[in-house]
């Protein structure tokens, strides 16, 4: 059901296109996945990450901030220090008030003015499925979305979901790569994130050329269940942190489309294929 989606995540089996190709096929991807996607992200400074190691084995001690992200590193730590958390919630919505939305609202929307971002876990119908979390910029006639987020709580499977909740992710990040073509935004991207229990696997989608998708796992940490957990703070602010930085981009690009632009990045979309319970 993943038409026009080639996930590439060589670390992780059942998720990626790489086993499915010939050796020339393979090694094409790869380079373009290498080249296209190597991050040009902000990154917290070597005394966070280590003050990070020392805070997961002993108590909170003191950070002198070298950089924009390393106050928000301390902030999290000192609040996550005492955190107890549980993956046995009653519901997808459950855990990510608890454990996604203090991220989020610390290092996405806090500072956002709220008519142009909106993040929303009640949001609309991404091809007919409700996305657990969506984190879009408004426009005078709609919410061009960015950044997906999927929960699946561990050994829990639904008979009545048509799609697993990776599946569900390629196919709302290609809805949102395809909303920006539409408007006739340049090189659109979408983001994603799929939280099986605490672990985390973060992906990049971008479109290589005209119908092929391509998203790629670019990170993998865990959330915070416990004091031990404080060593993945560093990863977790750098991750949202590139979505908030590609938010701005995607404001600014927005800006820019003209009426030519949407012809020819349109031309450039294909569509997915749905996927029905048989009766």
């Amino acid at each position: 059901s993943l038409s026009h989606i080639f996930p590439v995540a060589k670390e992780i089996e059942g998720k990626c296109v790489l086993s499915y190709l010939n050796s020339q096929e393979k090694e094409a991807f790869q380079i373009y996945s290498s080249d296209s996607f190597a991050e040009d992200v902000d990154e917290v400074s070597d005394e966070a990450v280590l003050f990070c190691h020392k805070s997961s084995k002993s108590k909170i001690g003191t950070l002198k901030f070298k950089n924009k992200y390393d106050d928000i590193v301390f902030e999290l730590c000192s609040q996550l220090s005492n955190n107890r958390a549980s993956a046995a919630s009653n519901s997808e919505a459950a855990f990510i008030n608890r454990n996604l939305m203090p991220l989020i609202n610390k290092l996405l929307v806090d500072d956002e003015p709220a008519s142009t971002t909106h993040a929303m876990m009640d949001s609309p119908c991404v091809q007919g499925v409700k996305p657990d979390f969506a984190l879009s910029t408004k426009t005078r006639k709609r919410n061009i979305f960015l950044f997906f987020i999927e929960v699946k709580r561990n050994e829990i499977d639904s008979k009545y979901q048509a799609e697993s909740d990776f599946v569900k992710l390629m196919k709302q990040m290609k809805f949102a790569v395809d909303q920006q073509l539409k408007i006739g935004v340049k090189s659109p991207i979408s983001f994603g994130l799929l939280c099986e229990g605490f672990s985390c696997e973060f992906f990049t989608m971008k479109l290589a050329v005209e119908g092929i998708y391509l998203p790629v796992l670019t990170r993998q940490f865990s959330l915070v269940q416990n004091v031990g957990d404080l060593v993945h703070v560093p990863a977790i602010v750098e991750t949202f942190g590139l979505v908030k930085e590609e938010l701005q981009k995607l404001k600014e690009k927005i800006s820019k489309a003209t009426t030519a632009d949407r012809k020819q990045q349109k031309e450039l979309m294909k569509s997915s294929f749905k996927t029905h319970f048989k009766k």
